[in-house]
């Protein structure tokens, strides 16, 4: 929220030598634009035009004591110059005015203020046409602000994908989603969107799965390329009982490095225990009341459906590859077992670590899998040093991960999943082991090594 700019004495007992100061910055220069985008001088005047413009449609409203339009047109010539001395003098001579204005003025002053935006969408269209890269983004997302035209919607698809191959990817992504918003012709709303989607580049965003109610995070490499020819590999991260899936979904996003692949952390519900109290509170963030209630009644299926519905979305949108490595820690192991499971053919590679496997029901008769799936790659890592390695919790009676995890090899020997390695990492706590499930995938998710290949010990 941008601070106020006017304090208690009304404009009216202002001296009249406010508004003369407030004129007289008009014709004073300005400073030069950022110093780290040096423009040429042609350039710098332009922007000088608009900071006048809009200077004077402000000083227009501080008169008639239109204080929120005037502090919006001091916004407007910030955004042109900045660092720009008038901007600066309006901004202080403005300070302290306040009042109600009359309806007529505010009538008189929107019809000035089309006529200025106007001319300031004229000045940033002249902008833009020479401008490189990001800057030009930068000058017709202005322009159609101020007056939206058919030839800056045109101009605007080719500036979008021009300033993504110069760098500016959060920039363009921030840019077509402020301009989704200002109704942009049939044409261009498909790549407005794509760009918006790109915004999980190198970073992580939320999003909702098509044709499910769940809700999951996601993150592109900064590698990722929409318009590359390539299938992009896919990590999938399974938290547990905390249910900090953005935590998650950043975590294997910077032990991704530069492999090529999106990291998607599902916002899952069978890798967690009761939901109340802070918890629930928490899920309220991701889900409303009727899809918890949904949900709770039969967690497995919501989990297994909901990353099904998001692998197939991928695909679609992202050009992934059909099968994904997936991981689970803790409770997320539940998830990861049941993919293993019930959908081995959707799966590159698996590596449950220090994971809860409560569902021995989930394997079918052995004979039921393709001779393909029972090569399916699984690595399950446990800790030496995980306090819930015997017991969960250290309750007696409620057998930890080391005999959830024996029952689940033998599950998987008796179905005839014949590419298994288990491994005990003596140091390693209650921990999703990252870096060891990184160093597991890391030949899958490059394309150097294939599902039929056995698996390797990554330690």
């Amino acid at each position: 929220m941008s601070p106020p700019l006017f304090c208690s004495r009304p404009f009216a007992k202002r001296p009249l030598s406010l508004i003369a100061a407030l004129l007289l910055l008009l014709a004073t220069a300005s400073a030069p634009a950022r110093a780290e985008e040096p423009v040429s001088t042609a350039e710098r005047k332009r922007l000088q035009r608009v900071v006048v413009a809009w200077l004077k449609l402000g000083s227009y409203g501080a008169k008639r004591r239109l204080a929120d339009q005037a502090r919006d047109c001091l916004a407007q010539a910030r955004e042109a110059l900045p660092d720009s001395p008038r901007v600066a003098a309006f901004a202080k001579a403005a300070k302290g005015i306040k009042g109600t204005a009359k309806k007529s003025a505010l009538k008189a002053y929107q019809r000035k203020a089309k006529k200025t935006r106007a001319e300031v969408a004229k000045i940033y269209e002249g902008l833009a046409a020479s401008a490189p890269g990001a800057r030009r983004l930068r000058y017709l997302a202005r322009s159609l602000r101020a007056e939206r035209a058919p030839s800056r919607w045109k101009a605007l698809g080719t500036a979008l994908p021009a300033a993504w191959s110069a760098g500016a990817r959060a920039e363009v992504s921030a840019t077509a989603k402020e301009l989704s918003a200002l109704d942009p012709p049939a044409d261009l709303r498909p790549l407005l969107e794509q760009y918006v989607r790109l915004a999980a580049v190198g970073g992580v965003v939320l999003r909702r799965a098509k044709g499910h109610a769940m809700r999951y995070y996601l993150s592109l490499p900064a590698s990722f390329d929409p318009t590359a020819k390539r299938e992009w590999a896919i990590l999938v991260a399974v938290d547990g009982a905390g249910s900090n899936f953005e935590g998650c979904a950043k975590g294997f996003a910077k032990a991704r490095g530069d492999l090529p692949c999106l990291v998607v952390s599902p916002c899952g519900f069978a890798n967690t225990n009761a939901i109340r109290g802070k918890q629930r509170k928490r899920y309220l963030k991701w889900y409303d009341e009727k899809t918890l209630a949904k949900a709770e009644a039969d967690r497995f299926e919501f989990d297994r459906a909901g990353l099904i519905a998001i692998l197939d979305e991928l695909r679609e949108e992202f050009g992934t590859s059909a099968q994904a490595c997936i991981t689970g820690f803790s409770g997320g192991g539940n998830l990861t077992y049941q993919m293993i499971f019930r959908h081995p053919e959707r799966l590159l590679a698996a590596a449950p670590a220090c994971a809860n496997f409560t569902r021995p029901g989930w394997a079918v008769a052995k004979g039921a899998y393709s001779s393909d799936a029972l090569q399916l790659p699984i690595y399950v890592i446990t800790g030496g040093k995980d306090p819930h390695r015997r017991w969960t919790h250290g309750k007696e009676g409620r057998p930890g991960i080391e005999p959830q995890t024996d029952e689940a090899i033998q599950t998987l020997e008796a179905v005839g999943f014949s590419a298994v390695k288990r491994t005990l990492l003596p140091n390693l706590g209650h921990s999703p082991a990252r870096a060891q499930v990184m160093k597991f995938f890391g030949p899958y998710l490059r394309g150097d090594r294939k599902r039929s290949d056995p698996p390797a010990d990554p330690r």
